[in-house]
């Protein structure tokens, strides 16, 4: 009997290859991804680009998500291995995507922007007031979000300065209070399908206009916009609402009545000391109509009469003007602006009721009066065309 001895070399090459990956214990296939695993430069890319995809997903939408994903396997497929370098930058790309993430997770509750439609008037503090009373109108709201909106902005006052008013919407305010109306001209709730497939679709707005009024006087202190934008996508962006971002939203008027927004404070600064004073350079024939005046305004339907306070100033050379009273049934105040023009001693006045001064919010009304004295007479016709007479006089100067 003779005995062959055999090595590898006389193996099957199959035979040797189906030993060794049955040594192994693993396909070829997770070999090769283990190799390239193994790989630090591959390895690192394959964690920034999953955690990027997941991220895109989660905030920017499927799309965004899917767009990465790809970006990720073409480069993959290409050989595109990271150099050491490029390994290098991608770490330090690790930190500002992070602080992104952070940054932009309170993005439907970050507080909105704020614009300057008229500024402060000169001289105005808003921290002398010390009282406050909000009222949130919009044709697009109906009574459930105007009262969620208006308690929200009483809320984000509260969470920001919590002694700034002794008094938020008390029937019996502390004087002098400053009153609020917030007309919401835009609220737009988007589309949640839109934005879970790519952030910028379907996007959520809310903007109003915010004017600031002395309610003893009626005069109007300024009057700024203000818009909240959520454009977010993915998850996030599919399951905020629109009562989300409210809060953000609340908390930019918030910062316009806390004086803490930019626009306000700096429309608030004091003019040079060179700058002529504007109700000084009022024309002599004015003069006579300026100051404030009260008196009672006498209604025929529904009878009744109610007490009025005008306030008539000079502003470039023209008269101005700010009526409030309360309405003849019910409770609350009601606001009315506008311009005049002087004849001899009669002085004509047109303007519109604010928005708050519900029923007749917006709608027109003018005044013919004349002067005698001390005295202010003549009669008033609004929206339904009935005349009603006002009787006024002189409480102060301007």
């Amino acid at each position: 009997m003779r005995f062959i001895a055999a090595d590898s070399a006389g193996r099957d090459p199959r035979a040797l290859h189906a030993g060794r990956g049955a040594r192994h214990g693993r396909p070829r296939g997770l070999r090769r991804l283990g190799r390239h695993l193994a790989s630090p430069n591959r390895g690192l890319l394959l964690i920034v680009v999953g955690a990027g995809a997941g991220y895109a997903f989660y905030k920017g939408g499927v799309l965004a998500g899917c767009l990465l994903a790809l970006l990720g396997l073409l480069l993959e497929r290409r050989g595109a291995a990271l150099q050491s370098t490029d390994g290098q930058n991608a770490i330090r790309l690790l930190p500002p995507l992070l602080l992104l993430a952070c940054v932009a997770g309170g993005c439907a509750t970050s507080p909105g922007a704020v614009s300057a439609i008229a500024p402060l008037k000169q001289g105005v503090n808003l921290s002398t007031y010390s009282s406050l009373a909000v009222e949130v109108e919009g044709a697009q709201l109906t009574p459930v979000d105007k009262e969620r909106i208006r308690l929200r902005i009483i809320d984000a006052i509260r969470r920001e300065d919590a002694t700034r008013f002794k008094d938020m919407n008390s029937p019996t305010p502390v004087p002098p209070t400053l009153r609020v109306s917030v007309t919401v001209t835009n609220y737009d709730k988007g589309n949640a399908f839109a934005r879970f497939m790519l952030a910028g679709l379907g996007q959520i707005h809310i903007g109003a206009e915010v004017a600031l009024r002395d309610q003893d006087t009626g005069d109007e202190l300024g009057r700024f916009g203000v818009n909240k934008t959520f454009a977010w996508g993915g998850i996030y962006g599919a399951v905020t609402r629109v009562e989300d971002v409210e809060d953000g939203f609340a908390g930019a008027v918030a910062n316009v009545l806390l004086g803490k927004d930019e626009v306000v404070t700096a429309s608030a600064r004091p003019e040079p000391a060179h700058s002529p004073d504007r109700t000084q350079s009022a024309p002599p024939e004015l003069a006579g109509f300026v100051g404030v005046w009260q008196g009672r305004e006498e209604f025929k339907t529904p009878p009744g009469s109610v007490s009025v306070t005008l306030r008539i100033y000079a502003e470039d050379g023209r008269l101005h003007w700010t009526l409030t009273r309360p309405p003849v049934v019910g409770t609350g105040q009601m606001t009315a602006s506008g311009a005049g023009d002087v004849a001899g001693n009669q002085v004509t006045l047109t303007g519109r009721y604010d928005a708050g001064s519900e029923p007749i919010s917006s709608t027109p009304v003018s005044y013919s009066l004349s002067l005698n004295g001390s005295t202010l007479t003549g009669g008033g016709l609004g929206a339904d065309n009935i005349v009603h007479a006002l009787s006024l006089e002189r409480a102060s100067g301007e």
